[in-house]
């Protein structure tokens, strides 16, 4: 969305809030300003009434446009990030516990949508919670993909024609590509540290 399309949606949107605010108090004030205009026809308040209404309204409109209507949309939004981050959580969990899965908890993390994503925090938030039952997904990253980058290297990864991080070992081989591409090192070296890591993890578990 837009700069413009922004502004123009909350401006829409406070104007339709303001305006039945005011047609509701209008419509208050104007029952008695018709009682006395019936009685008294020369009664000289009605344009001061009229006058107050409209004031009351673009009033109304201004606190709209600034601050509840950017507030709301906010919020809403904000609303529908958390949603997408925990539909993401779910549903790495749930492809960690089926039986037949083979998936490390990175490639359960790409596969559960993880690069759809829209920020680098809402990366980072379903990654530490993932890791409170799991290895942290992320482990293999720590060296060769800073932190601020994590989002980035998985859209990187869905995007790219030679990997798909959820099948095999492809997703320590696209992580020695990236981290040649963005000068953390030799292919050799890079790819020597990370078997090391393997062997070293695997001689913790057992």
């Amino acid at each position: 969305m837009s700069f413009r399309e922004y502004w123009r949606d909350r401006i829409r949107e406070s104007f339709m809030n303001a305006y039945l605010r005011a047609q509701a108090i209008g419509f208050i004030l104007l029952l008695p300003v018709a009682v006395l205009l019936w009685i008294w026809p020369l009664f000289p308040y009605d344009k001061a009434i009229v006058t107050v209404t409209a004031c009351w309204f673009f009033l109304a409109l201004v606190k709209e446009i600034c601050f509840v209507s950017p507030y709301r949309n906010a919020a809403k939004l904000q609303s529908e990030l958390d949603t997408h981050a925990k539909q993401v959580l779910d549903k790495a969990f749930e492809l960690l516990k089926r039986p037949e899965s083979q998936l490390q908890p990175f490639q359960a993390l790409y596969a559960a949508g993880a690069a759809d994503l829209e920020t680098n925090e809402q990366l980072m938030w379903v990654a530490d919670k993932l890791s409170e039952h799991h290895e942290h997904p992320t482990r293999w990253l720590e060296k060769y993909v800073r932190q601020e980058e994590w989002l980035s290297y998985f859209q990187w990864g869905k995007r790219h024609p030679d990997f798909k991080f959820e099948e095999g070992a492809d997703y320590l081989k696209a992580l020695v590509r990236w981290a040649v591409e963005h000068n953390r090192g030799t292919e050799e070296s890079i790819s020597k540290e990370i078997l090391q890591g393997m062997i070293k993890l695997e001689q913790q578990t057992n």
